[in-house]
C-alpha cells in the first residue's frame, strides 16, 4: 500500500520500530497497537473512566485498588487487550466496574470498540459530585 502524499510516515512512527505503511496502523486504529496505545483501555480511561472519577470526587487521587483481567489479541497487527473485566475501589467505597460488552473480533481481525462502566456505593447514601 503505498504512502499517501504529504504524510510523513516516518514522523508518524517516531520511536517505534519501523513496518511496512497501511492505513490500518494510522489515525483512528493506531490505538489498538500496543506500540502506539494502550488500546481501548487507555482510550476509555481518558473519555468514560475519567469522567466517572470527577462525578466521584477522586479525579486528583483516582483508586485506592485495582484489579483487572484481559484477553489480548495475538494475530495481526493488533495486539490490544479487546475484552478486558477490571475494578476500581475508592476511598469512600466507592467501585467502578468496566468491562467490554461487545462481540469478539471480526474475521478481519479489527477490534470492537466498547465498555461500559457502572458505579456502585458501599454505603446506601447516593453518590454525588461535590459541590
Amino acid at each position: 500500500m503505498p504512502i499517501p502524499e504529504g504524510f510523513d510516515y516516518d514522523m508518524w512512527l517516531g520511536p517505534t520500530p519501523w513496518y511496512p505503511y497501511t492505513e490500518k496502523r494510522c489515525h483512528f486504529w493506531f490505538r489498538y497497537i500496543l506500540e502506539y496505545s494502550g488500546g481501548e483501555v487507555t482510550d476509555r480511561g481518558a473519555h468514560v473512566i475519567d469522567i466517572g472519577q470527577l462525578g466521584n470526587g477522586t479525579d486528583d487521587t483516582g483508586p485506592i485498588e485495582i484489579e483487572g483481567k484481559g484477553k489480548f489479541l495475538r494475530n495481526g497487527i493488533y495486539d490490544i487487550a479487546e475484552d478486558y473485566h477490571f475494578e476500581f475501589l475508592y476511598a469512600n467505597g466507592v467501585r467502578m466496574i468496566c468491562s467490554t460488552n461487545q462481540p469478539a473480533a471480526s474475521s478481519s481481525r479489527e477490534p470492537t470498540a466498547g465498555c461500559s462502566c457502572t458505579f456502585t456505593a458501599a454505603t446506601s447514601k447516593p453518590v454525588r459530585p461535590p459541590s
